[in-house]
């Protein structure tokens, strides 16, 4: 009876101990629980941030594509004027070889005085003048006009021709 006894008692000292340590584990499942929760709440928290980074960086990705498309439409526009400015340097050596051209031509014409009478000069030509030219000054190239005084005509420069 007594061994029986001594028996019962340590069982009754196995279950207390057993007692208080399925409690300690329920406490401790019951933390582990809460802190996978909280892990969880993190994980999705730091889940949104990621989806809020990759929509940012795609409007960024767009940003610089868009910037790149400016980049390359300047460059197109810079050759485009490159060019113009090209015909237009030609044009200007065209018209500037045509205006000294032009000058020549005009120096073949004689002007007499006052008496308004013009002969070509003689270059094989038929015209004669019908009294003694009076001897005619020396043409020089009139000075460049520019500005507004280019668009300006004097109608009596024109009826003498």
């Amino acid at each position: 009876a007594q061994r029986s006894a001594e028996a019962a008692g340590s069982i009754r000292n196995l279950v207390t101990t057993s007692s208080s340590q399925i409690s300690d584990g329920v406490s401790l499942v019951e933390s582990s629980g809460e802190a996978l929760q909280q892990v969880v709440s993190e994980v999705t928290a730091v889940a949104g941030l990621v989806d809020e980074i990759a929509g940012e960086t795609e409007k960024q990705a767009q940003g610089i594509q868009e910037i790149s498309q400016m980049m390359t439409s300047m460059d197109n526009v810079t050759q485009q004027n490159a060019a113009m400015v090209e015909e237009s340097t030609a044009s200007a050596r065209n018209l500037s070889n045509e205006t000294v051209r032009l000058v020549a031509q005009l120096g073949k014409f004689k002007i007499e005085s006052a008496g308004h009478h013009h002969s070509v000069a003689s270059h094989g030509d038929a015209f004669e003048p019908t009294h003694a030219p009076a001897p005619a000054p020396s043409y020089s190239a009139p000075a460049p006009v520019a500005g507004n005084l280019a668009l300006k005509v004097e109608e009596d420069d024109w009826t003498e021709f």
